[in-house]
């Protein structure tokens, strides 16, 4: 059986989210800024792509304390683009 390799985006919904989340993952050094991205259900998005799902955790952690407003998509080998599990993109907790 192969290991299945998942690649993690965040697409945030407003403008202080985007510069949230932009200055806290070019801090990481392992992420990149997608632009028209095509997803699965045929929409263009503009993406961070997280090289970690450590990342999007941090991310989600910080949420409620950074009034972060952002949705979880995940790409699993060479598909296509898709949202991710509801729950990552729910406050913690509610």
């Amino acid at each position: 059986m192969r290991e299945r390799k998942y690649v993690w985006y965040v697409e945030p919904l407003d403008s202080d989210t985007n510069s949230a989340i932009s200055d806290y993952l070019k801090e990481s050094s392992i992420t990149a800024e997608c632009k028209s991205v095509l997803c699965a259900d045929g929409k263009k998005r503009n993406l961070w792509r997280c090289n970690s799902f450590d990342l999007v955790q941090a991310l989600r952690n910080s949420k409620k304390s950074l009034n972060l407003r952002f949705k979880v998509y995940i790409k699993e080998g060479r598909g296509s683009v898709r949202s991710g599990p509801p729950f990552l993109s729910k406050k913690k907790g509610g």
